[in-house]
């Protein structure tokens, strides 16, 4: 049977495809982001009061234990995954400005909680970070290239999801991170595909950023393959959103 107008119709469809994709991608990137924001702020209020040892021993187990029973059906806040929360916040402490709200943040903290703050250094022994007002000066992206470079990078890494994320730390020290940042942000790495560069060790055979790669994706491609780097945290961490 021969459709009517069948080369209009084909037009038609693309065009809604495209902007079905578009506004999936969109919604896919914004829920991605907040909960970026969210595990970075329960990662700084884990690590506050552990490291400071405000709480005893066995407390983020309990605190997950108690959290599930609240919310019934919660997925990803298992005690290990609080910690990798805490190792996120920790790791990437200098990226507080872009994902902690200062006129409205997630934890508020007195002013005898942080009189018992430990000092910075100390908590360089712990993790690797960098103190948040030095950002200005130390933001490692700034050191290779320019500004412009630093507001990509931040846009980079909010387009990766937290088992990214997640993998990324446990893995590599932190310009290696940067690099592997860029290089899922912007050739849309599958969870898998992360992991295998990783173990090949894709950072020391490659030797340099991946801020200058440029993609020949068309538009619609470019949505697809960013919604399927989406697909593993759709799956398991956009639960929280959806209760």
């Amino acid at each position: 049977m021969e459709i009517q107008g069948g080369n209009n119709y084909l037009q038609a469809v693309q065009q809604i495809k495209t902007a079905i994709l578009r506004s999936r991608y969109e919604a896919a990137a914004l829920a991605n982001k907040e909960l970026l924001k969210l595990y970075f702020g329960i990662g700084q209020y884990v690590s506050f009061h552990s490291r400071n040892k405000n709480w005893g021993k066995g407390a983020i187990d309990s605190i997950s234990n108690l959290l599930q029973q609240e919310l019934h059906g919660l997925r990803g806040f298992s005690a290990s995954n609080i910690k990798n929360m805490r190792a996120f916040y920790e790791e990437w402490e200098f990226m507080q400005p872009f994902l902690i709200d200062e006129k409205a943040p997630l934890f508020q903290f007195s002013e005898e909680e942080l009189n018992r703050q430990l000092p910075t250094a100390e908590l360089n022994n712990l993790n690797r970070q960098l103190v948040t007002d030095d950002l200005k000066t130390n933001f490692p992206i700034r050191q290779m290239a320019s500004a412009e470079l630093e507001n990509e990078f931040v846009e980079q890494f909010l387009k990766l999801g937290f088992s990214h994320h997640r993998e990324i730390i446990k893995n590599s020290m932190l310009e290696e991170s940067i690099f592997y940042i860029q290089k899922v942000a912007t050739e849309f790495w599958s969870f898998e595909t992360l992991k295998h560069h990783l173990k090949s060790d894709l950072y020391q055979r490659q030797g340099k950023l991946a801020h200058n790669f440029q993609t020949t994706l068309s538009e619609n491609s470019f949505r697809q393959k960013a919604l399927m780097a989406f697909k593993d945290e759709m799956l398991l961490d956009f639960s929280i959103l959806r209760m």
